[in-house]
């Protein structure tokens, strides 16, 4: 997968924010499951990584950096869909 140019890449202060509220709302309570949270990092943090940081999701970048994280959040979630629509097919 194509990625931005590293000094295009979205910052840590608001990359974090975003992996953060993704994992809410995919993992919902088990969010305090430190175990949980291994395990969605490990099967999600890369994936929504590359996808924060493909050159064509500048909307996303976009977003998190204006602070519109639940925004953001839903452009992951529907490429996310996408990608496992098209996996399970």
């Amino acid at each position: 997968m194509e990625k931005v140019p590293d000094e295009n890449r979205l910052e840590i202060q608001f990359r974090n924010p975003l992996h953060a509220l993704l994992m809410k709302k995919m993992l919902g309570e088990k969010t305090r499951d430190h175990g949980a949270q291994k395990v969605w990092a490990e099967a999600y943090g890369k994936k929504i990584s590359d996808i924060i940081d493909t050159p064509a999701h500048e909307d996303i970048r976009s977003l998190a950096r204006a602070g519109e994280y639940r925004e953001a959040a839903e452009i992951v979630m529907k490429i996310l869909e996408a990608e496992d629509a098209i996996q399970g097919s």
